[in-house]
């Protein structure tokens, strides 16, 4: 499993693939201070087709679905800085952890009430 050098890649550098259907990216969005720190969230994506309000002709479209389902830092996230598109997007992101990983660790109730925890949601 090759995710950070492709062959495919979104960025502004060539890359000798093109991102296709069935492929498994990174999504690595992050703030850096040139000389100072970084910080960065990295999930691994399941590219799929998907079908658009809109046709155009034979293009095809892609689509994203997370594959890692862990938890973000909540207490590292300032939420007056997120727009509401933001903030759903976190919301929802949290809500399907809960969903597919809560049933998995159910039996440990300390190890569930921390996922739970972890998993609610932020509001401004």
């Amino acid at each position: 499993l090759n995710v950070h050098e492709g062959p495919h890649g979104i960025g502004t550098r060539p890359v000798p693939a093109k991102l296709k259907a069935g492929s498994i990216i990174s999504n690595e969005p992050g703030y850096y201070e040139d000389g100072e720190f970084g910080i960065r969230i990295e999930n691994l994506c399941y590219l799929h087709e998907v079908e658009t309000k809109y046709s155009m002709a034979s293009t095809k479209f892609l689509g994203v679905d997370d594959l890692t389902m862990v938890p973000i830092q909540s207490k590292l996230v300032d939420v007056q800085l997120l727009t509401d598109k933001e903030l759903d997007a976190f919301n929802k992101y949290h809500s399907e952890v809960l969903k597919r990983v809560g049933p998995l660790v159910e039996d440990d109730a300390a190890l569930y009430d921390w996922l739970k925890c972890a998993c609610q949601p932020l509001c401004k």
